[in-house]
């Protein structure tokens, strides 16, 4: 999926990878069965709030992704920085 600008969006883990591309497919079918529909028809406006749904759920998926890689690069901060905490207290000790 991709965002606004452009860019494409790498998921943390593979499920996630696997619903975006699924969430693409379905918003671009949704975009090329609306063209093919008339703008003011109760199908069109059907097809609107399905391809509204993928978008939502892929923002949400993403900004999950986001977060959570957030986090996981914090633990890894923090163990970085513990690990070299405990090298400095072993070289004390000698």
């Amino acid at each position: 999926m991709e965002k606004g600008n452009g860019m494409s969006v790498l998921p943390v883990c593979p499920l996630a990878h696997s619903l975006l591309d699924k969430l693409t497919v379905i918003v671009g079918h949704c975009e090329i069965l609306a063209e093919e529909e008339q703008a003011d028809s109760a199908s069109s406006r059907r097809l609107q709030l399905v391809r509204q749904a993928a978008q939502s759920m892929a923002v949400e998926l993403k900004d999950h992704q986001c977060d959570h890689l957030a986090l996981r690069k914090l633990q890894q901060n923090e163990n970085t920085r513990r690990q070299s905490s405990a090298g400095r207290l072993r070289t004390l000790d000698h």
